[in-house]
């Protein structure tokens, strides 16, 4: 009787370990379904979340060409010539150059605002009659004395504008354009119903440099002041790749005249390309019979100290006052007067 008791306690006592471990068991397996359960969510947000970032990645990427070849106009090959570029600094192939940044802001950036609704000299033709004149008078003296030239001899009338009240545009055309010395404050005057056609015209900035130092004897010189104003910026550093995007808005957006140089023939041209025909030349000399050349006689004196304090202060400016001659030249072939422009288009209707 006693050993049959401790058999059945015995059987019992394994009957319930093997009930320990099957709870055990279903326990850990219950878990291990719980993680897989979790790991599988957990991916499946992640997919999620990959899919939705996509999805805006390519409505961001949409938008960006739209507004690449649309808005800003550019072309695919400008968009390769960036890439390669691109390409070449994350690959770390070399440094590059002042002079290679000052090549790359003049053919691979896209002007974008302000310069957005300012017309392209040689791409946006024909001048439309809403297109709003603008004359940039830069820090020379002779800036009166064009305007009203172009006022008296071309009936084109110039409204003078420097303070940063905004500018009522419908009241200005082809005609009745506007003038002032603040390019950025007027570039941002602009918009997609009144484009800007700009003239201006560039003398040797040593001249300009001696003339305000005669008459601001104790003035503090502002180096590089026609960059300057281009760029925006009063103050800081100015190095070549912001010189190459003042080039690069010489070279597209203005009709380039001189004054050192082909001074008539300067004014001839804007006036036709903006479609102006003076009824007599002896008007247009009276004008420019007051422009002087050069206040000091000799322009350049190499190596004198006063010429090493020009450069000193005055070699962005220089540069692209050289630049600007070279456009002016370049524009011998690229300018037409404005009748050949709208001949051109009624032959492209017909």
């Amino acid at each position: 009787m006693f050993k049959k008791t401790d058999e059945h306690v015995r059987l019992l006592s394994v009957d319930y370990n093997d009930q320990i471990f099957n709870i055990k068991g279903s326990i850990i397996e219950n878990i291990e379904n719980q993680n897989i359960n979790d790991e599988e969510k957990k991916e499946s947000e992640f997919i999620n979340s990959c899919k939705l970032l996509f999805i805006k990645c390519l409505v961001i990427i949409s938008f960006s060409f739209f507004w690449t070849f649309n808005i800003l106009k550019v072309s695919p090959e400008q968009i390769t010539t960036f890439g390669l570029k691109l390409k070449k600094v994350l690959s770390h192939e070399g440094e590059s150059t002042e002079e290679e940044e000052e090549h790359d802001a003049m053919n691979i950036m896209v002007l974008g605002p302000p310069w957005v609704y300012m017309r392209d000299v040689v791409n946006d033709l024909p001048v439309l009659d809403q297109d709003v004149t603008f004359f940039w008078t830069t820090e020379d003296s002779s800036s009166d004395t064009l305007k009203n030239l172009f006022s008296d001899c071309y009936d084109l009338s110039l409204s003078m504008f420097n303070d940063g009240a905004t500018i009522n545009l419908n009241d200005f055309e082809r005609t009745e354009g506007i003038t002032s010395s603040n390019i950025r404050y007027i570039a941002t005057q602009f918009n997609e119903d009144n484009y800007g056609r700009m003239f201006s015209f560039f003398r040797h900035p040593y001249g300009i440099y001696l003339r305000k130092k005669q008459l601001n004897k104790n003035t503090t010189v502002i180096d590089n002041p026609m960059v300057r104003k281009i760029l925006n910026q009063p103050d800081g550093k100015i190095n070549f790749k912001l010189l190459g995007i003042s080039k690069k808005f010489i070279r597209e957006k203005c009709v380039v005249g001189l004054l050192d140089e082909n001074l008539y023939k300067s004014v001839l041209r804007i006036a036709s390309y903006l479609g102006f025909y003076s009824v007599s030349s002896s008007c247009i000399n009276q004008y420019l019979n007051n422009i002087e050349l050069d206040p000091e006689g000799e322009l350049i004196e190499l190596y004198s100290d006063e010429w090493r304090t020009f450069i000193d202060y005055y070699h962005y400016d220089l540069q692209l006052y050289e630049f600007a001659r070279s456009v002016y030249r370049a524009q011998e072939q690229t300018i037409v007067s404005r009748e050949k422009q709208m001949n051109l288009v009624n032959d492209d209707d017909e």
